[in-house]
């Protein structure tokens, strides 16, 4: 429960910190770039205690899972950036956990774990959710209401299948290497950011150096304590909590300091989220 906590704080502070760099940032690729060379630099730092005889067991998948991982990673940064500037902070942090419904059902057909009732009325419920938030009679004929509810649906996806790798490596790779899994998550996802910063030709700045520096530090250990929980406690509890977690203490920041105010529509939403997932964790 320890690492499940710190999973949590750090996750949230990722999303507030972008929130904080939204006005500052100019180069977005060259932000990620700098968030993900601290995500290197601290993965090397803790990775340096493995055991080389692990190495045995097979590089292989770590390093496959790793691409796959450090590829989504940055897609979902992107993702997240984007629906921070237009649906705010709390909505854009909910959809992304909320993506827990992909993991869940990844689990019944890959894994072929069985739903149970309270599972499937969670998942119900969580699709409700989505539907509600989408109905405001005062926005039907704005057709920038369908556009941002797209981008929310699209983080909801990719956030749930990325949250899913984390699952999957806990299940089937070994666990002295999982500080070589992050390390290539996070050596991917920088590669990928450089190979886009170098085709978009996007410059060097402090700002957008110092901000991604700070966003890599809770980004890293996010992810680190979310695979030190899954070692420990079922994946049914781990992410219901994480994500739940994640969104009270985002909702709460984003109302205070961000002033962000949400429709009675969207709370009556967030009341069937929370429900949701709830649900999906007993």
């Amino acid at each position: 429960m320890y690492y499940l906590l710190l999973s949590i704080i750090f996750s949230a502070f990722v999303s507030i910190t972008m929130r904080l760099s939204d006005k500052h940032i100019r180069n977005n690729m060259t932000m990620f770039l700098s968030n993900y060379a601290v995500c290197i630099l601290l993965a090397i730092l803790f990775g340096l205690r493995v055991n080389t005889s692990a190495f045995s067991e097979g590089v292989i998948f770590p390093i496959g899972m790793g691409l796959i991982s450090g590829i989504m990673y940055l897609v979902n940064f992107i993702l997240l950036q984007v629906n921070i500037n237009r649906n705010g902070i709390v909505l854009s942090t909910t959809f992304m956990k909320l993506g827990v419904i992909v993991p869940t059902i990844m689990a019944v057909v890959v894994f072929h774990e069985t739903l149970t009732l309270t599972s499937i009325a969670g998942i119900c419920l969580a699709l409700i959710s989505v539907v509600i938030i989408n109905q405001n009679p005062n926005e039907v004929k704005n057709q920038n209401v369908s556009y941002q509810f797209s981008l929310l649906l699209i983080l909801l996806a990719a956030g749930g299948f990325t949250d899913s790798l984390a699952n999957i490596y806990d299940k089937c790779g070994s666990a002295s290497l999982k500080d070589l899994y992050l390390l290539c998550t996070f050596l991917f996802a920088f590669l990928c950011s450089l190979i886009i910063k170098t085709y978009k030709k996007q410059r060097f700045t402090f700002a957008d150096l110092g901000w991604g520096a700070l966003i890599g530090i809770p980004n890293y250990f996010s992810a680190r304590f979310l695979l030190l929980s899954l070692s420990q406690m079922p994946a049914t509890i781990v992410y219901p909590v994480y994500n739940i977690g994640t969104i009270v203490f985002v909702t709460i920041t984003g109302m205070i300091f961000f002033k962000e105010r949400l429709s009675l529509n969207k709370w009556i939403a967030m009341g069937i989220i929370f429900l949701a997932l709830f649900l999906l964790s007993i």
